[in-house]
C-alpha cells in the first residue's frame, strides 16, 4: 500500500520533489487520480510533510523551494538561435543571464561588432 511515508522514501531515494513522485506514480499507473490527490493533501497541512520527513531521518531540503535559477538546454539553444539570427540583441542577453547571476560571456557570447554602412558599401564596390 502506497502512503505518504512511501512517497517520502521514494522522494529521498531519487532526490526529487514530493509532487514529482506522486505525479510519476500516477503516470506509470501505480496510483490513480484520487490516490494522487489524497497523497498530496499532506502539502496543505502546515508542517506535516516536514515532520514526517524528519521522523524518517531525512533532511527537509527537498521540501523547500530552491533558490537556484537555471535555464533548460532547449532554452539555451533557443537563445543562441535568436541571438545568431539577430532576433535578440546583446543587451537582452545581459538581462537574461543577469537573472541567472552570470554574464553572456559565461556562455561565450560577445557583442556584435557594429558594421559601418559606408565601409560595407565601399567593400561591396571593390568586390563588384
Amino acid at each position: 500500500m502506497i502512503n505518504e511515508l512511501t512517497i517520502i522514501e521514494l522522494q529521498n531515494l531519487y532526490g526529487v520533489d514530493y509532487v514529482a513522485v506522486t505525479k510519476r506514480l500516477k503516470e506509470i499507473s501505480l496510483i490513480d487520480d484520487n490516490k494522487q490527490k489524497y497523497l498530496e493533501k499532506i502539502l496543505e497541512i502546515d508542517g506535516k510533510l516536514e515532520n514526517l520527513t524528519k521522523n524518517l531521518g531525512y533532511d527537509n531540503k527537498l521540501n523547500k523551494p530552491s533558490k537556484l535559477r537555471s535555464l533548460m538546454q532547449k532554452d539555451l539553444q533557443l537563445l543562441k538561435s535568436n541571438y545568431d539570427n539577430r532576433y535578440t540583441d546583446y543587451d537582452d542577453l545581459v538581462v537574461i543571464f543577469g537573472y541567472l547571476g552570470c554574464e553572456p560571456e559565461t556562455f561565450w557570447y560577445e557583442p556584435y561588432e557594429e558594421s559601418n554602412k559606408d565601409a560595407d558599401d565601399f567593400i561591396s564596390n571593390l568586390l563588384s
